[in-house]
């Protein structure tokens, strides 16, 4: 792993950075040292998993997405 400015740097994959730079996205990382943001994350996760994911039918990705969009 190598470091910048005392944070290490993770490897991803060249798919992940090519989807991410095409679409001009800057993937963050949760700094060491500051789990409580993961809970943040994880709690969204589980809301959006079990209140509403779960509870419909959805047919395609698209219907999901535009769920989403709604919702948030």
């Amino acid at each position: 792993m190598e470091s910048q400015a005392g944070l290490p740097h993770l490897s991803i994959s060249g798919a992940l950075q090519a989807w991410d730079t095409k679409r001009s996205i800057q993937i963050e990382y949760i700094p060491p040292g500051k789990p409580p943001r993961n809970a943040y994350v994880e709690r969204f996760n589980r809301t959006v998993r079990y209140e509403w994911l779960a509870q419909y039918p959805f047919d395609d990705l698209d219907e999901v997405q535009g769920f989403a969009t709604r919702w948030m």
